[in-house]
């Protein structure tokens, strides 16, 4: 049975401009679910479903295609063996939790040693 959403979003820019004050507004859907039937009307026709697949197919060959031009750069993804990224992580678990910036930053530095 089809799920009702509702949902809030914020446009910042429109029509090339930068608007002065950004706009938020609300929006609603009925969100299929699994089970549900597609409306004859919405159903995927062949161009759509090639286009899906072309999309998938050229993010997928973009990303493998960028990691190997980063690894040939000698760039590689920071990982939590990296104690700025151990840093930037803790802080951002704490600040998630409600701590001020500089309280997770503080207990950050005391629980890494830093």
């Amino acid at each position: 049975m089809a799920k009702p959403i509702e949902k809030t979003a914020t446009v910042e820019t429109a029509y090339g401009q930068t608007l002065a004050e950004p706009i938020r507004f609300s929006y609603s859907y009925e969100e299929l679910q699994k089970g549900d039937t597609i409306p004859s009307d919405e159903m995927p026709d062949a161009d759509d479903l090639r286009s899906y697949v072309n999309q998938k197919r050229n993010a997928a060959a973009r990303s493998k295609a960028q990691n190997a031009a980063l690894d040939n750069a000698g760039i590689k993804k920071p990982t939590l063996d990296d104690p700025s990224v151990q840093f930037a992580t803790m802080v951002k678990v704490l600040v998630a939790s409600g701590k001020t910036a500089e309280q997770a930053e503080q207990i950050a530095k005391t629980a890494l040693g830093v």
